[in-house]
Order: C-alpha cells, then sequence, then structure tokens
C-alpha cells in the first residue's frame, strides 16, 4: 500500500501534457447525457466540481501526510508510526473518493 501512495505522490508531479491520450480523453467521455434524465447540465458540473474539490482536498493532504512522513524519516532515519497511521488515514480517506467506486457501466 505505501508503494502504491508514494507512487501517486510522485505522479502528481507530471504534467497533464504528458499523459497518454486516450486517459486525458477517458474522464469527459466517462459522462453521458442519457444518464443524467432530466438533470440540469448546470447541477451536474455543480456535482463535478464538487467531487474535483473533494478529490483534492484528500489527494493533497495524503501528499501532505508522506511529505510529513518523509522528512521525518530521512531527518531521523526511524519509522514514526504516528506518522504512518496517519498515511494510512489519509489513503482511506482518498479511497472514500468517488473516483474509485464503480460506475454502472463498468
Amino acid at each position: 500500500m505505501f508503494e502504491t501512495a508514494l507512487l501517486l505522490y510522485l505522479c502528481q508531479e507530471l504534467p497533464a501534457n504528458r499523459l497518454p491520450p486516450e486517459m486525458r480523453q477517458q474522464w469527459p467521455e466517462s459522462w453521458s447525457v442519457e444518464d443524467t434524465g432530466s438533470v440540469s447540465s448546470s447541477v451536474l458540473k455543480r456535482e463535478a466540481d464538487d467531487e474535483d474539490a473533494q478529490f483534492a482536498k484528500r489527494f493533497n493532504a495524503l501528499a501532505a501526510a508522506l511529505t510529513d512522513f518523509a522528512s521525518n524519516y530521512n531527518s531521523a532515519h526511524t519509522i514514526d508510526v504516528k506518522k504512518v497511521r496517519a498515511v494510512e488515514k489519509a489513503w482511506r480517506e482518498l479511497e472514500k473518493s468517488s473516483w474509485f467506486r464503480r460506475r454502472k457501466g463498468d
């Protein structure tokens, strides 16, 4: 799990234009107008913006916990259990995000 979190943290530094085209186009295609029914596009946009903001908040919390853990480990060369638990908690919170839930068509 720690390796996954570290990889996720390191990948945040990549600019979006370096992603493969299929990954850049994946998110907009996943939303279809037919699935929304009578819900207006402004409501959908607001919900998507809220989900994006919540995901960013949780991701930034994970990045901060990883940075804190790494700086402590680099300075003391010991593993602080409290910092490991903070990383685990931040990871669990990130997993609660709607980005990790399966969609109906999957």
